[in-house]
């Protein structure tokens, strides 16, 4: 089980997206390293989790939503 690279894009492009919208730097924030960190954890979840682009208290994050 594995998470697809479109979906992985997807994601990144949204995470960064809001991290500009906050104004938090993006520079040392790669596709490979977000990539490898929401695989790992989906795999430890055997997929049963999906991830959401979320802002909290003025910093972006990606936050785990579990399936139903």
């Amino acid at each position: 089980m594995s998470l697809e690279d479109q979906k992985v894009k997807a994601i990144y492009r949204t995470f960064l997206a809001a991290r500009q919208k906050c104004k938090e730097p993006t520079g040392t924030l790669s596709f490979e390293k977000v990539a490898r960190t929401l695989r790992k954890q989906y795999a430890a979840q055997q997929g049963d989790i999906d991830f959401k682009v979320v802002i909290r208290n003025g910093k972006a994050a990606i936050k785990t939503v579990k399936r139903d």
